[in-house]
């Protein structure tokens, strides 16, 4: 902290712009590259461990992820009531949909494996782009890029690898879905509601993360 002559004896603390800025986008950067990282180790996993020729139930997952988020991001907008609620309203759609299409991939004799690398390997995909879009609009000019700035200047630091490991629990938990829901299909009593728990968690953890 530190004060100037021109404001007087009243002390204030000098924020650094480009280099919030520039730290904000190393961040995402590491993040992302970190994401499709594991993606990648996992599709490894799942090739050694379950075969090449289980790669659909792969596809399956990459779906799962897809539907799971559309299904969040629908709740969350049409959902009536307060912030609160519509939260809580995205994390159950999404958790029920994730569970569903895990049921189905169990189901039909997916590998949980396959599945998990294919719900990481979209969740990576879109972590990508979403990092692409952020760096980009750190840099614009206008109300958007202003309001990025002052989100990177009041982030501090947020340690990529404790985020990596917040990423990683919805694509652990989908394949640990499948492999139960494939050894027990009634055991969905018991998925459903641990997967509406996690993904409360994790929106609320997003809602408080910074990049």
């Amino acid at each position: 902290m530190s004060s100037c002559a021109h404001e007087g004896s009243t002390p204030h603390h000098h924020v650094d712009v480009a280099a919030s800025v520039a730290a904000s986008a190393r961040r995402s950067t590491a993040f992302a590259a970190a994401t499709v990282g594991l993606a990648v180790a996992t599709v490894a996993v799942a090739v050694f461990g379950a075969g090449a020729t289980g790669w659909w139930a792969g596809a399956g997952g990459a779906a799962a992820w897809l539907a799971a988020t559309l299904a969040g991001l629908v709740a969350l907008v049409v959902a009536p009531g307060s912030a609160g609620r519509a939260l809580v309203a995205a994390a159950v759609a999404s958790a029920l949909v994730s569970v569903a299409a895990a049921l189905w991939i169990a189901t039909v004799g997916g590998h949980a494996l396959w599945a998990a690398a294919g719900w990481a390997l979209a969740g990576a995909l879109s972590q990508f782009g979403q990092s692409f879009l952020w760096r980009r609009t750190l840099h614009q000019p206008g109300e958007a890029g202003e309001f990025a700035r002052e989100q990177a200047m009041s982030a501090g630091g947020n340690p990529w690898p404790r985020r990596l490991t917040w990423w990683a629990a919805p694509t652990l938990a989908f394949g640990l879905w499948v492999w139960i829901l494939g050894t027990l299909p009634p055991a969905v009593l018991v998925v459903a509601p641990a997967a509406v728990v996690l993904q409360i968690l994790l929106a609320r953890r997003n809602l408080a993360g910074a990049r």
